[in-house]
């Protein structure tokens, strides 16, 4: 009977023992995993604003500890800028005055430009498992396809004209071309952040449900994706997005489909379209969405171009060289030097500051193009090929994680060691 239960005993430590050592390999694992901010993503889109900043270092510092940070030539234009928005923020707040929380945002949007700085040198040569990359984008996406249908669902049941979750909004009503509809926001800060999320994910969600065997299932998912971007009524969401679907399809099927076939069916549909444009009214249909898309919110068009007018005025009038540096409120409310990333650059930079914006963007897309063509990292180059498109209308750091991932997936693209993994 001793011998039993010393053997029982020995048992049970050694259960222990190997459950405590797989707890701690797990939890190693995550902590350690370069793909920690794909992991965290969701929990840090929820988080407000300055957690998400907290979280988002914390993930930094932990990559910090294993990895080097590498320079480029890009990330000497992203240095000049970080320099000259800082010296912007420090010598304008030294020589005017502005309000306090004015000036705390200032400092968050320079700290969060440089944890995206600092992010991107260290994924410019990190080796990430694009497989395991494909499968996360894939769970993420899936969560905001589970939350829009929520979102559907309890609007349709209910009624409620806005439900808001963890002090966050899943969705409300608003009028869109003098309708009212229901508009996604996901839990994000706004909507248009759904736009962004899906140029990052989609191409991740499209490359991980390739590899279903059942092609009904695919298009499917395929098909169920791009209802989220519909209900974030996001104007420019439709025109990037709808723009870089189609030329992504294009070259998957390209790669994927006898050439003399692609080629006779692109002859067949471009034939079928210029006969539909001539013998129709469709082109006249065309340009009548597309009116009507440009005044479908005209409160919010009222309100950029209050933006616009006030932050070039000012800007011009009191420091075109360095900008203003800390973004004080327009008369709309709003943020003067928002909702469009290149009118911030001048705002908060000048002539010099927006000079370097745009050459880092030129830059960035002229790295894109040249990247070597394999199939997946030339459809996700697509997407992130148009981005600043949505930039001129929406702000790179409207939210702490969007600066981060632009950064993080620009790394990823031109960083030949992920791609050649792949190959083999």
């Amino acid at each position: 009977m001793l011998t039993l239960g010393s053997s029982n005993k020995a048992k049970a430590k050694y259960s222990q023992d190997v459950f405590q050592k797989t707890k701690i390999k797990t939890g190693g694992y995550f902590l350690n995993s370069d793909l920690l901010l794909f992991y965290m993503l969701w929990p840090i889109i929820i988080s407000p604003k300055e957690l998400q900043f907290v979280l988002l270092s914390l993930i930094a510092l932990l990559l910090l500890r294993r990895h080097k940070l590498y320079f480029d030539t890009l990330s000497y234009f992203l240095y000049s800028y970080i320099m000259l928005y800082a010296f912007s923020i420090f010598f304008n707040v030294l020589t005017r005055s502005s309000h306090y929380i004015r000036i705390l945002a200032a400092f968050n949007s320079l700290s969060i430009w440089i944890l995206a700085f600092v992010l991107y040198l260290m994924y410019k040569k990190v080796g990430i498992d694009m497989k395991k990359l494909k499968k996360i984008g894939f769970i993420n996406y899936l969560l905001l396809i589970i939350l829009w249908g929520l979102s559907m669902a309890v609007h349709s049941i209910t009624n409620i004209t806005e439900m808001n979750l963890i002090n966050r909004t899943l969705y409300y009503n608003e009028t869109f071309n003098h309708q009212i509809v229901t508009r996604f926001v996901g839990l994000m800060d706004y909507p248009n952040l759904i736009v962004m999320f899906c140029i990052f994910f989609y191409p991740l969600f499209f490359m991980y449900i390739r590899n279903f065997k059942s092609k009904i299932m695919q298009a499917t998912l395929l098909f169920t994706g791009v209802l989220p971007i519909i209900s974030s009524y996001s104007r420019s969401g439709y025109l990037i997005i709808g723009t870089a679907i189609g030329l992504g399809a294009i070259y998957f099927f390209y790669n994927t489909i006898n050439k003399n076939v692609f080629f006779f069916l692109s002859f067949l549909s471009f034939s079928i379209l210029i006969t539909i444009l001539f013998i129709t009214d469709f082109h006249n249909l065309i340009v009548l969405q597309i009116e009507e898309l440009s005044t479908a919110r005209e409160g919010s068009n009222d309100s950029r171009e209050v933006i616009v007018a006030e932050s070039i005025g000012i800007t011009l009038r009191d420091s075109p060289i360095i900008g203003m540096g800390v973004k004080d409120n327009s008369s709309s409310g709003y943020p003067l030097g928002s909702h469009s990333t290149f009118i911030g650059f001048f705002y908060k930079t000048g002539t010099v500051g927006l000079f370097l914006g745009i050459c880092m963007f030129i830059f960035i897309n002229l790295k894109i193009i040249l990247l070597k063509n394999n199939l997946d990292r030339k459809i996700i180059s697509i997407f992130i090929f148009l981005m600043p498109l949505v930039f001129i209308v929406e702000d790179v750091d409207g939210a702490n994680w969007l600066i981060c991932l632009y950064f993080v997936f620009v790394a990823l693209l031109l960083n030949n060691n992920n791609w050649e993994k792949e190959k083999q």
